[in-house]
C-alpha cells in the first residue's frame, strides 16, 4: 500500500480530493523487471483487499492497538461498489520499467 495518506495527495503530487468520479475500465497492474508490457490471461476480481478499509490501518504494525480504522464505508456499501465495478471492462497487465512504453501500452489497452 502506498505510505501516503490522501489527505497528503494535495501537498505532494498537486491532486485536489475528488468528492465523485466515473469510471471506463479497470486495471490491476503487476511489476516486473525486464518485462515487456503485456495483457495477462488470468482474470482478476475486486475484493475487499482492493478498498481502504480493515481492522487496523496496515502500514505499519498496529503495537498498541491505536490504529483502528474503516474508512472504507460499510460492506454492503464495498460489495454494491464491486458489483457496479465489475460491468467495467477488466485488464489484468503486466508491466516493465520502461516508463514511456508501460504509458503507451496502458493508452492502447485503455483506448
Amino acid at each position: 500500500m502506498c505510505d501516503r495518506l490522501p489527505d497528503q495527495f494535495p501537498g505532494w503530487f498537486g491532486v485536489p480530493p475528488a468528492t465523485e468520479g466515473e469510471g471506463a475500465t479497470l486495471v490491476f497492474p503487476g511489476i516486473e523487471e525486464g518485462a515487456a508490457p503485456a495483457e495477462e490471461e488470468a482474470a482478476r476480481e475486486l475484493g475487499d483487499g482492493d478498498f481502504m478499509s480493515g481492522a487496523t490501518e496496515d502500514r505499519h504494525p498496529d503495537v498498541f492497538g491505536l490504529l483502528g480504522v474503516d474508512g472504507g464505508g460499510s460492506r454492503d456499501a464495498r460489495h454494491e461498489v464491486a458489483r457496479r465495478l465489475a460491468e467495467l471492462p477488466h485488464h489484468s497487465v503486466v508491466l516493465g520499467h520502461d516508463v514511456q512504453a508501460n504509458a503507451d501500452f496502458l493508452a492502447e489497452v485503455t483506448g
